[in-house]
């Protein structure tokens, strides 16, 4: 089984092209689009860095805050092990709720940070590649060409 599935692997032949510049403008290589491709998609990774900046900071605000409300309810006796863990003038409501604050902030901080990290990527390629049409992007200079 396990020369197989070897097997499938050598010799399947999968081309596949994920890249986002693919599937948004359909082309093979960044290089290829210009500059007005460049600035929509320039635009769209900044929004996309900025929607993950907001959502992180909220997750992890929400998260936090969660942690907050559930860890100033411990007393004690559940520290050193004797007793029923949860102070008593803690409700099932808060209960809940902090708890709804934890699940709802990892949740949303574990979606909003790569969010954010592939629209900075985004936006640091796609820099790069709009140098090409400034007309700063390059210092003119003198060469020495010695042939023997």
């Amino acid at each position: 089984m396990k020369q197989l599935l070897i097997l499938l692997l050598v010799f399947s032949a999968i081309q596949t092209n994920a890249q986002w510049y693919y599937e948004r403008f359909g082309v093979n290589e960044i290089s290829e689009l210009n500059e007005k491709e460049l600035n929509i998609a320039l635009r769209n990774a900044n929004l996309r860095a900025g929607i993950g900046m907001v959502y992180s900071i909220l997750g992890i605000t929400m998260l936090t805050s969660g942690i907050v409300i559930l860890s100033n309810h411990w007393n004690d006796e559940y520290k050193s092990g004797y007793g029923s863990g949860i102070d008593n003038t803690m409700t099932a409501a808060t209960q809940i709720g902090g708890g709804f604050l934890v699940l709802g902030g990892a949740v949303c901080s574990g979606i909003a940070i790569p969010v954010c990290i592939t629209g900075f990527s985004r936006r640091s390629q796609i820099t790069l590649q709009l140098a090409k049409f400034n007309d700063t992007s390059y210092i003119p200079s003198i060469g020495i060409r010695i042939s023997f």
